[in-house]
């Protein structure tokens, strides 16, 4: 008797089917449509620095000052990612960890135009190449800040903006991190919004999934924000925290640019079949101007900044909504912008296999039954080993895992061991005797990982 054949995209759906049911909100139910994913990065935005609370057990995990009512919105629909990292403390890592799926020290991308050696980006593996490789009716899109040193073609993009930079948003080659500017579209954010409205609408009309990431240009400095912001925030009761009425319009300039992507998800009746993943690329500057030294700073109550491996430079607002995952709810494991690739994949075809080489992890099965999630490595690896002008500070390396992190100062080879968990301002370093056996591990598996990543090429 002949065995009747199954295709293997029926096995993908049915197995995506069974893997999300575990997670299904009854407020949206999975269809067998292939996703969309939509990525929303921001540029330089504090772990704090919206009018979402990123823990829901902390009241100054949120501002006190900015209105982000849109981003409020998605959170209630969303995954709040409260221990949520950006690969690295400044843009351009960052923006190659999502990409990739690996760890900037990997990519020998550790600081803005680190650029040499090239990136094999014909051999590597990249979200829109692992889309499409999924299935070929896949169309991908970059639009707004790229700032790697390849065209988003390269990458697999089938639209994109090209080679744009921080200039195109705004800041000139003599523009300093102070300085305020009033425009009608501040950062391009709205023009941004409605070039990726417009192009949902016509994958949509062309029936085809796609990949979709808005790159926005804030909110980087200097500051560009809409009058009529600018006049609210300045009527409005200071916070504490929080105090300066040019940034907040321009956060809440970028919150309605967030809005416009959303209503436009709704209206084209997309939200069954679209994952949405909003997080920063790195924290906020320190001060305005950042050379400014205070106590506490922008991304309070975390320390330190953009430039730093400290908390403040690399934990960043980060949530994500769609099908199969449940809505309004706290996920609080250490994940971070690296891990985007392997969670598409997964989300897309549970059975695809990726390359040995990911840094990255899915966080799909972690978010079902709360396992850890599952990387090449135990912790993260955070390197910043160049000073920069702005930062003010030592280049450092840190390896984040589970409660800990710790901080190896690359000028005087010192390390210091931080309980993240209970010391989120990392104020209190761990008695080097009390806690000498996790120094002695971190210590181990950061230098194991380090040498790894530099010589596995």
């Amino acid at each position: 008797m002949k065995r009747k054949l199954i295709s293997t995209q029926s096995v993908r759906i049915v197995f995506l089917v069974l893997l999300l049911s575990c997670t299904q909100s009854p407020e949206k139910e999975y269809t067998n449509k292939p996703p969309n994913f939509i990525v929303l990065l921001a540029d330089d935005q504090a772990w704090s620095g919206t009018s979402v609370r990123m823990d829901l057990r902390s009241l100054v995990s949120k501002s006190d000052y900015y209105e982000t009512p849109n981003l409020e919105r998605l959170a209630e629909t969303a995954v709040r990612f409260s221990r949520g990292y950006a690969a690295s403390s400044v843009c351009a890592p960052t923006r190659y960890s999502i990409q990739f799926g690996q760890a900037p020290t990997r990519l020998n991308r550790t600081y803005v135009g680190d650029f040499d050696p090239k990136i094999a980006h014909d051999t590597l593996l990249s979200i829109p190449k692992m889309l499409r490789e999924i299935n070929g009716l896949y169309h991908c899109a970059h639009f707004g800040k790229w700032h790697l040193e390849m065209l988003p073609g390269a990458l697999g993009y089938n639209e994109s903006d090209g080679l744009t930079t921080n200039r195109e948003g705004g800041f000139g080659a003599t523009a300093e991190h102070d300085s305020v500017s009033i425009q009608r579209d501040p950062k391009l954010t709205k023009s941004l919004s409605y070039h990726g409205a417009d192009y949902m609408e016509r994958m949509v009309e062309w029936n085809k999934p796609f990949y979709l990431q808005l790159s926005y240009y804030a909110n980087h400095t200097y500051v560009t924000a809409s009058q009529e912001r600018v006049a609210k925030y300045q009527k409005k009761v200071r916070g504490k925290i929080h105090d300066n009425p040019y940034i907040a319009a321009m956060t809440e300039d970028l919150d309605e640019g967030i809005g416009i992507v959303l209503d436009k998800i709704k209206e084209l009746g997309i939200e069954d079949h679209t994952y949405i993943i909003y997080l920063a690329d790195n924290g906020s500057i320190p001060a305005f101007n950042p050379l400014i030294k205070k106590d506490t700073t922008l991304n309070f109550p975390l320390s330190g900044g953009k430039w730093d491996v400290h908390e403040g430079g690399v934990r960043v607002p980060f949530l994500m909504a769609g099908p199969g995952l449940k809505q309004n709810t706290q996920f609080d494991q250490p994940v971070y912008s690296a891990d985007l690739l392997p969670t598409i994949a997964d989300l897309a075809d549970p059975t695809y296999r990726l390359p040995d080489y990911m840094d990255g992890g899915s966080i799909v099965k972690a978010l079902q039954r709360n396992n850890p999630v599952q990387r090449s490595f135990d912790g993260l690896l955070f390197d910043f080993p160049k000073l920069g002008k702005w930062a003010m500070l030592n280049p450092a390396r840190a390896w984040l895992e589970a409660d800990y992190k710790l901080i190896y100062d690359l000028r005087d080879s010192t390390y210091s061991l931080f309980q993240v968990s209970t010391d989120i301002r990392e104020i209190h370093p761990l008695d080097t005797l009390e806690y000498a056996g996790t120094y002695e591990s971190y210590k181990e598996k950061m230098n194991n990982a380090y040498a790894k990543m530099k010589g596995d090429k």
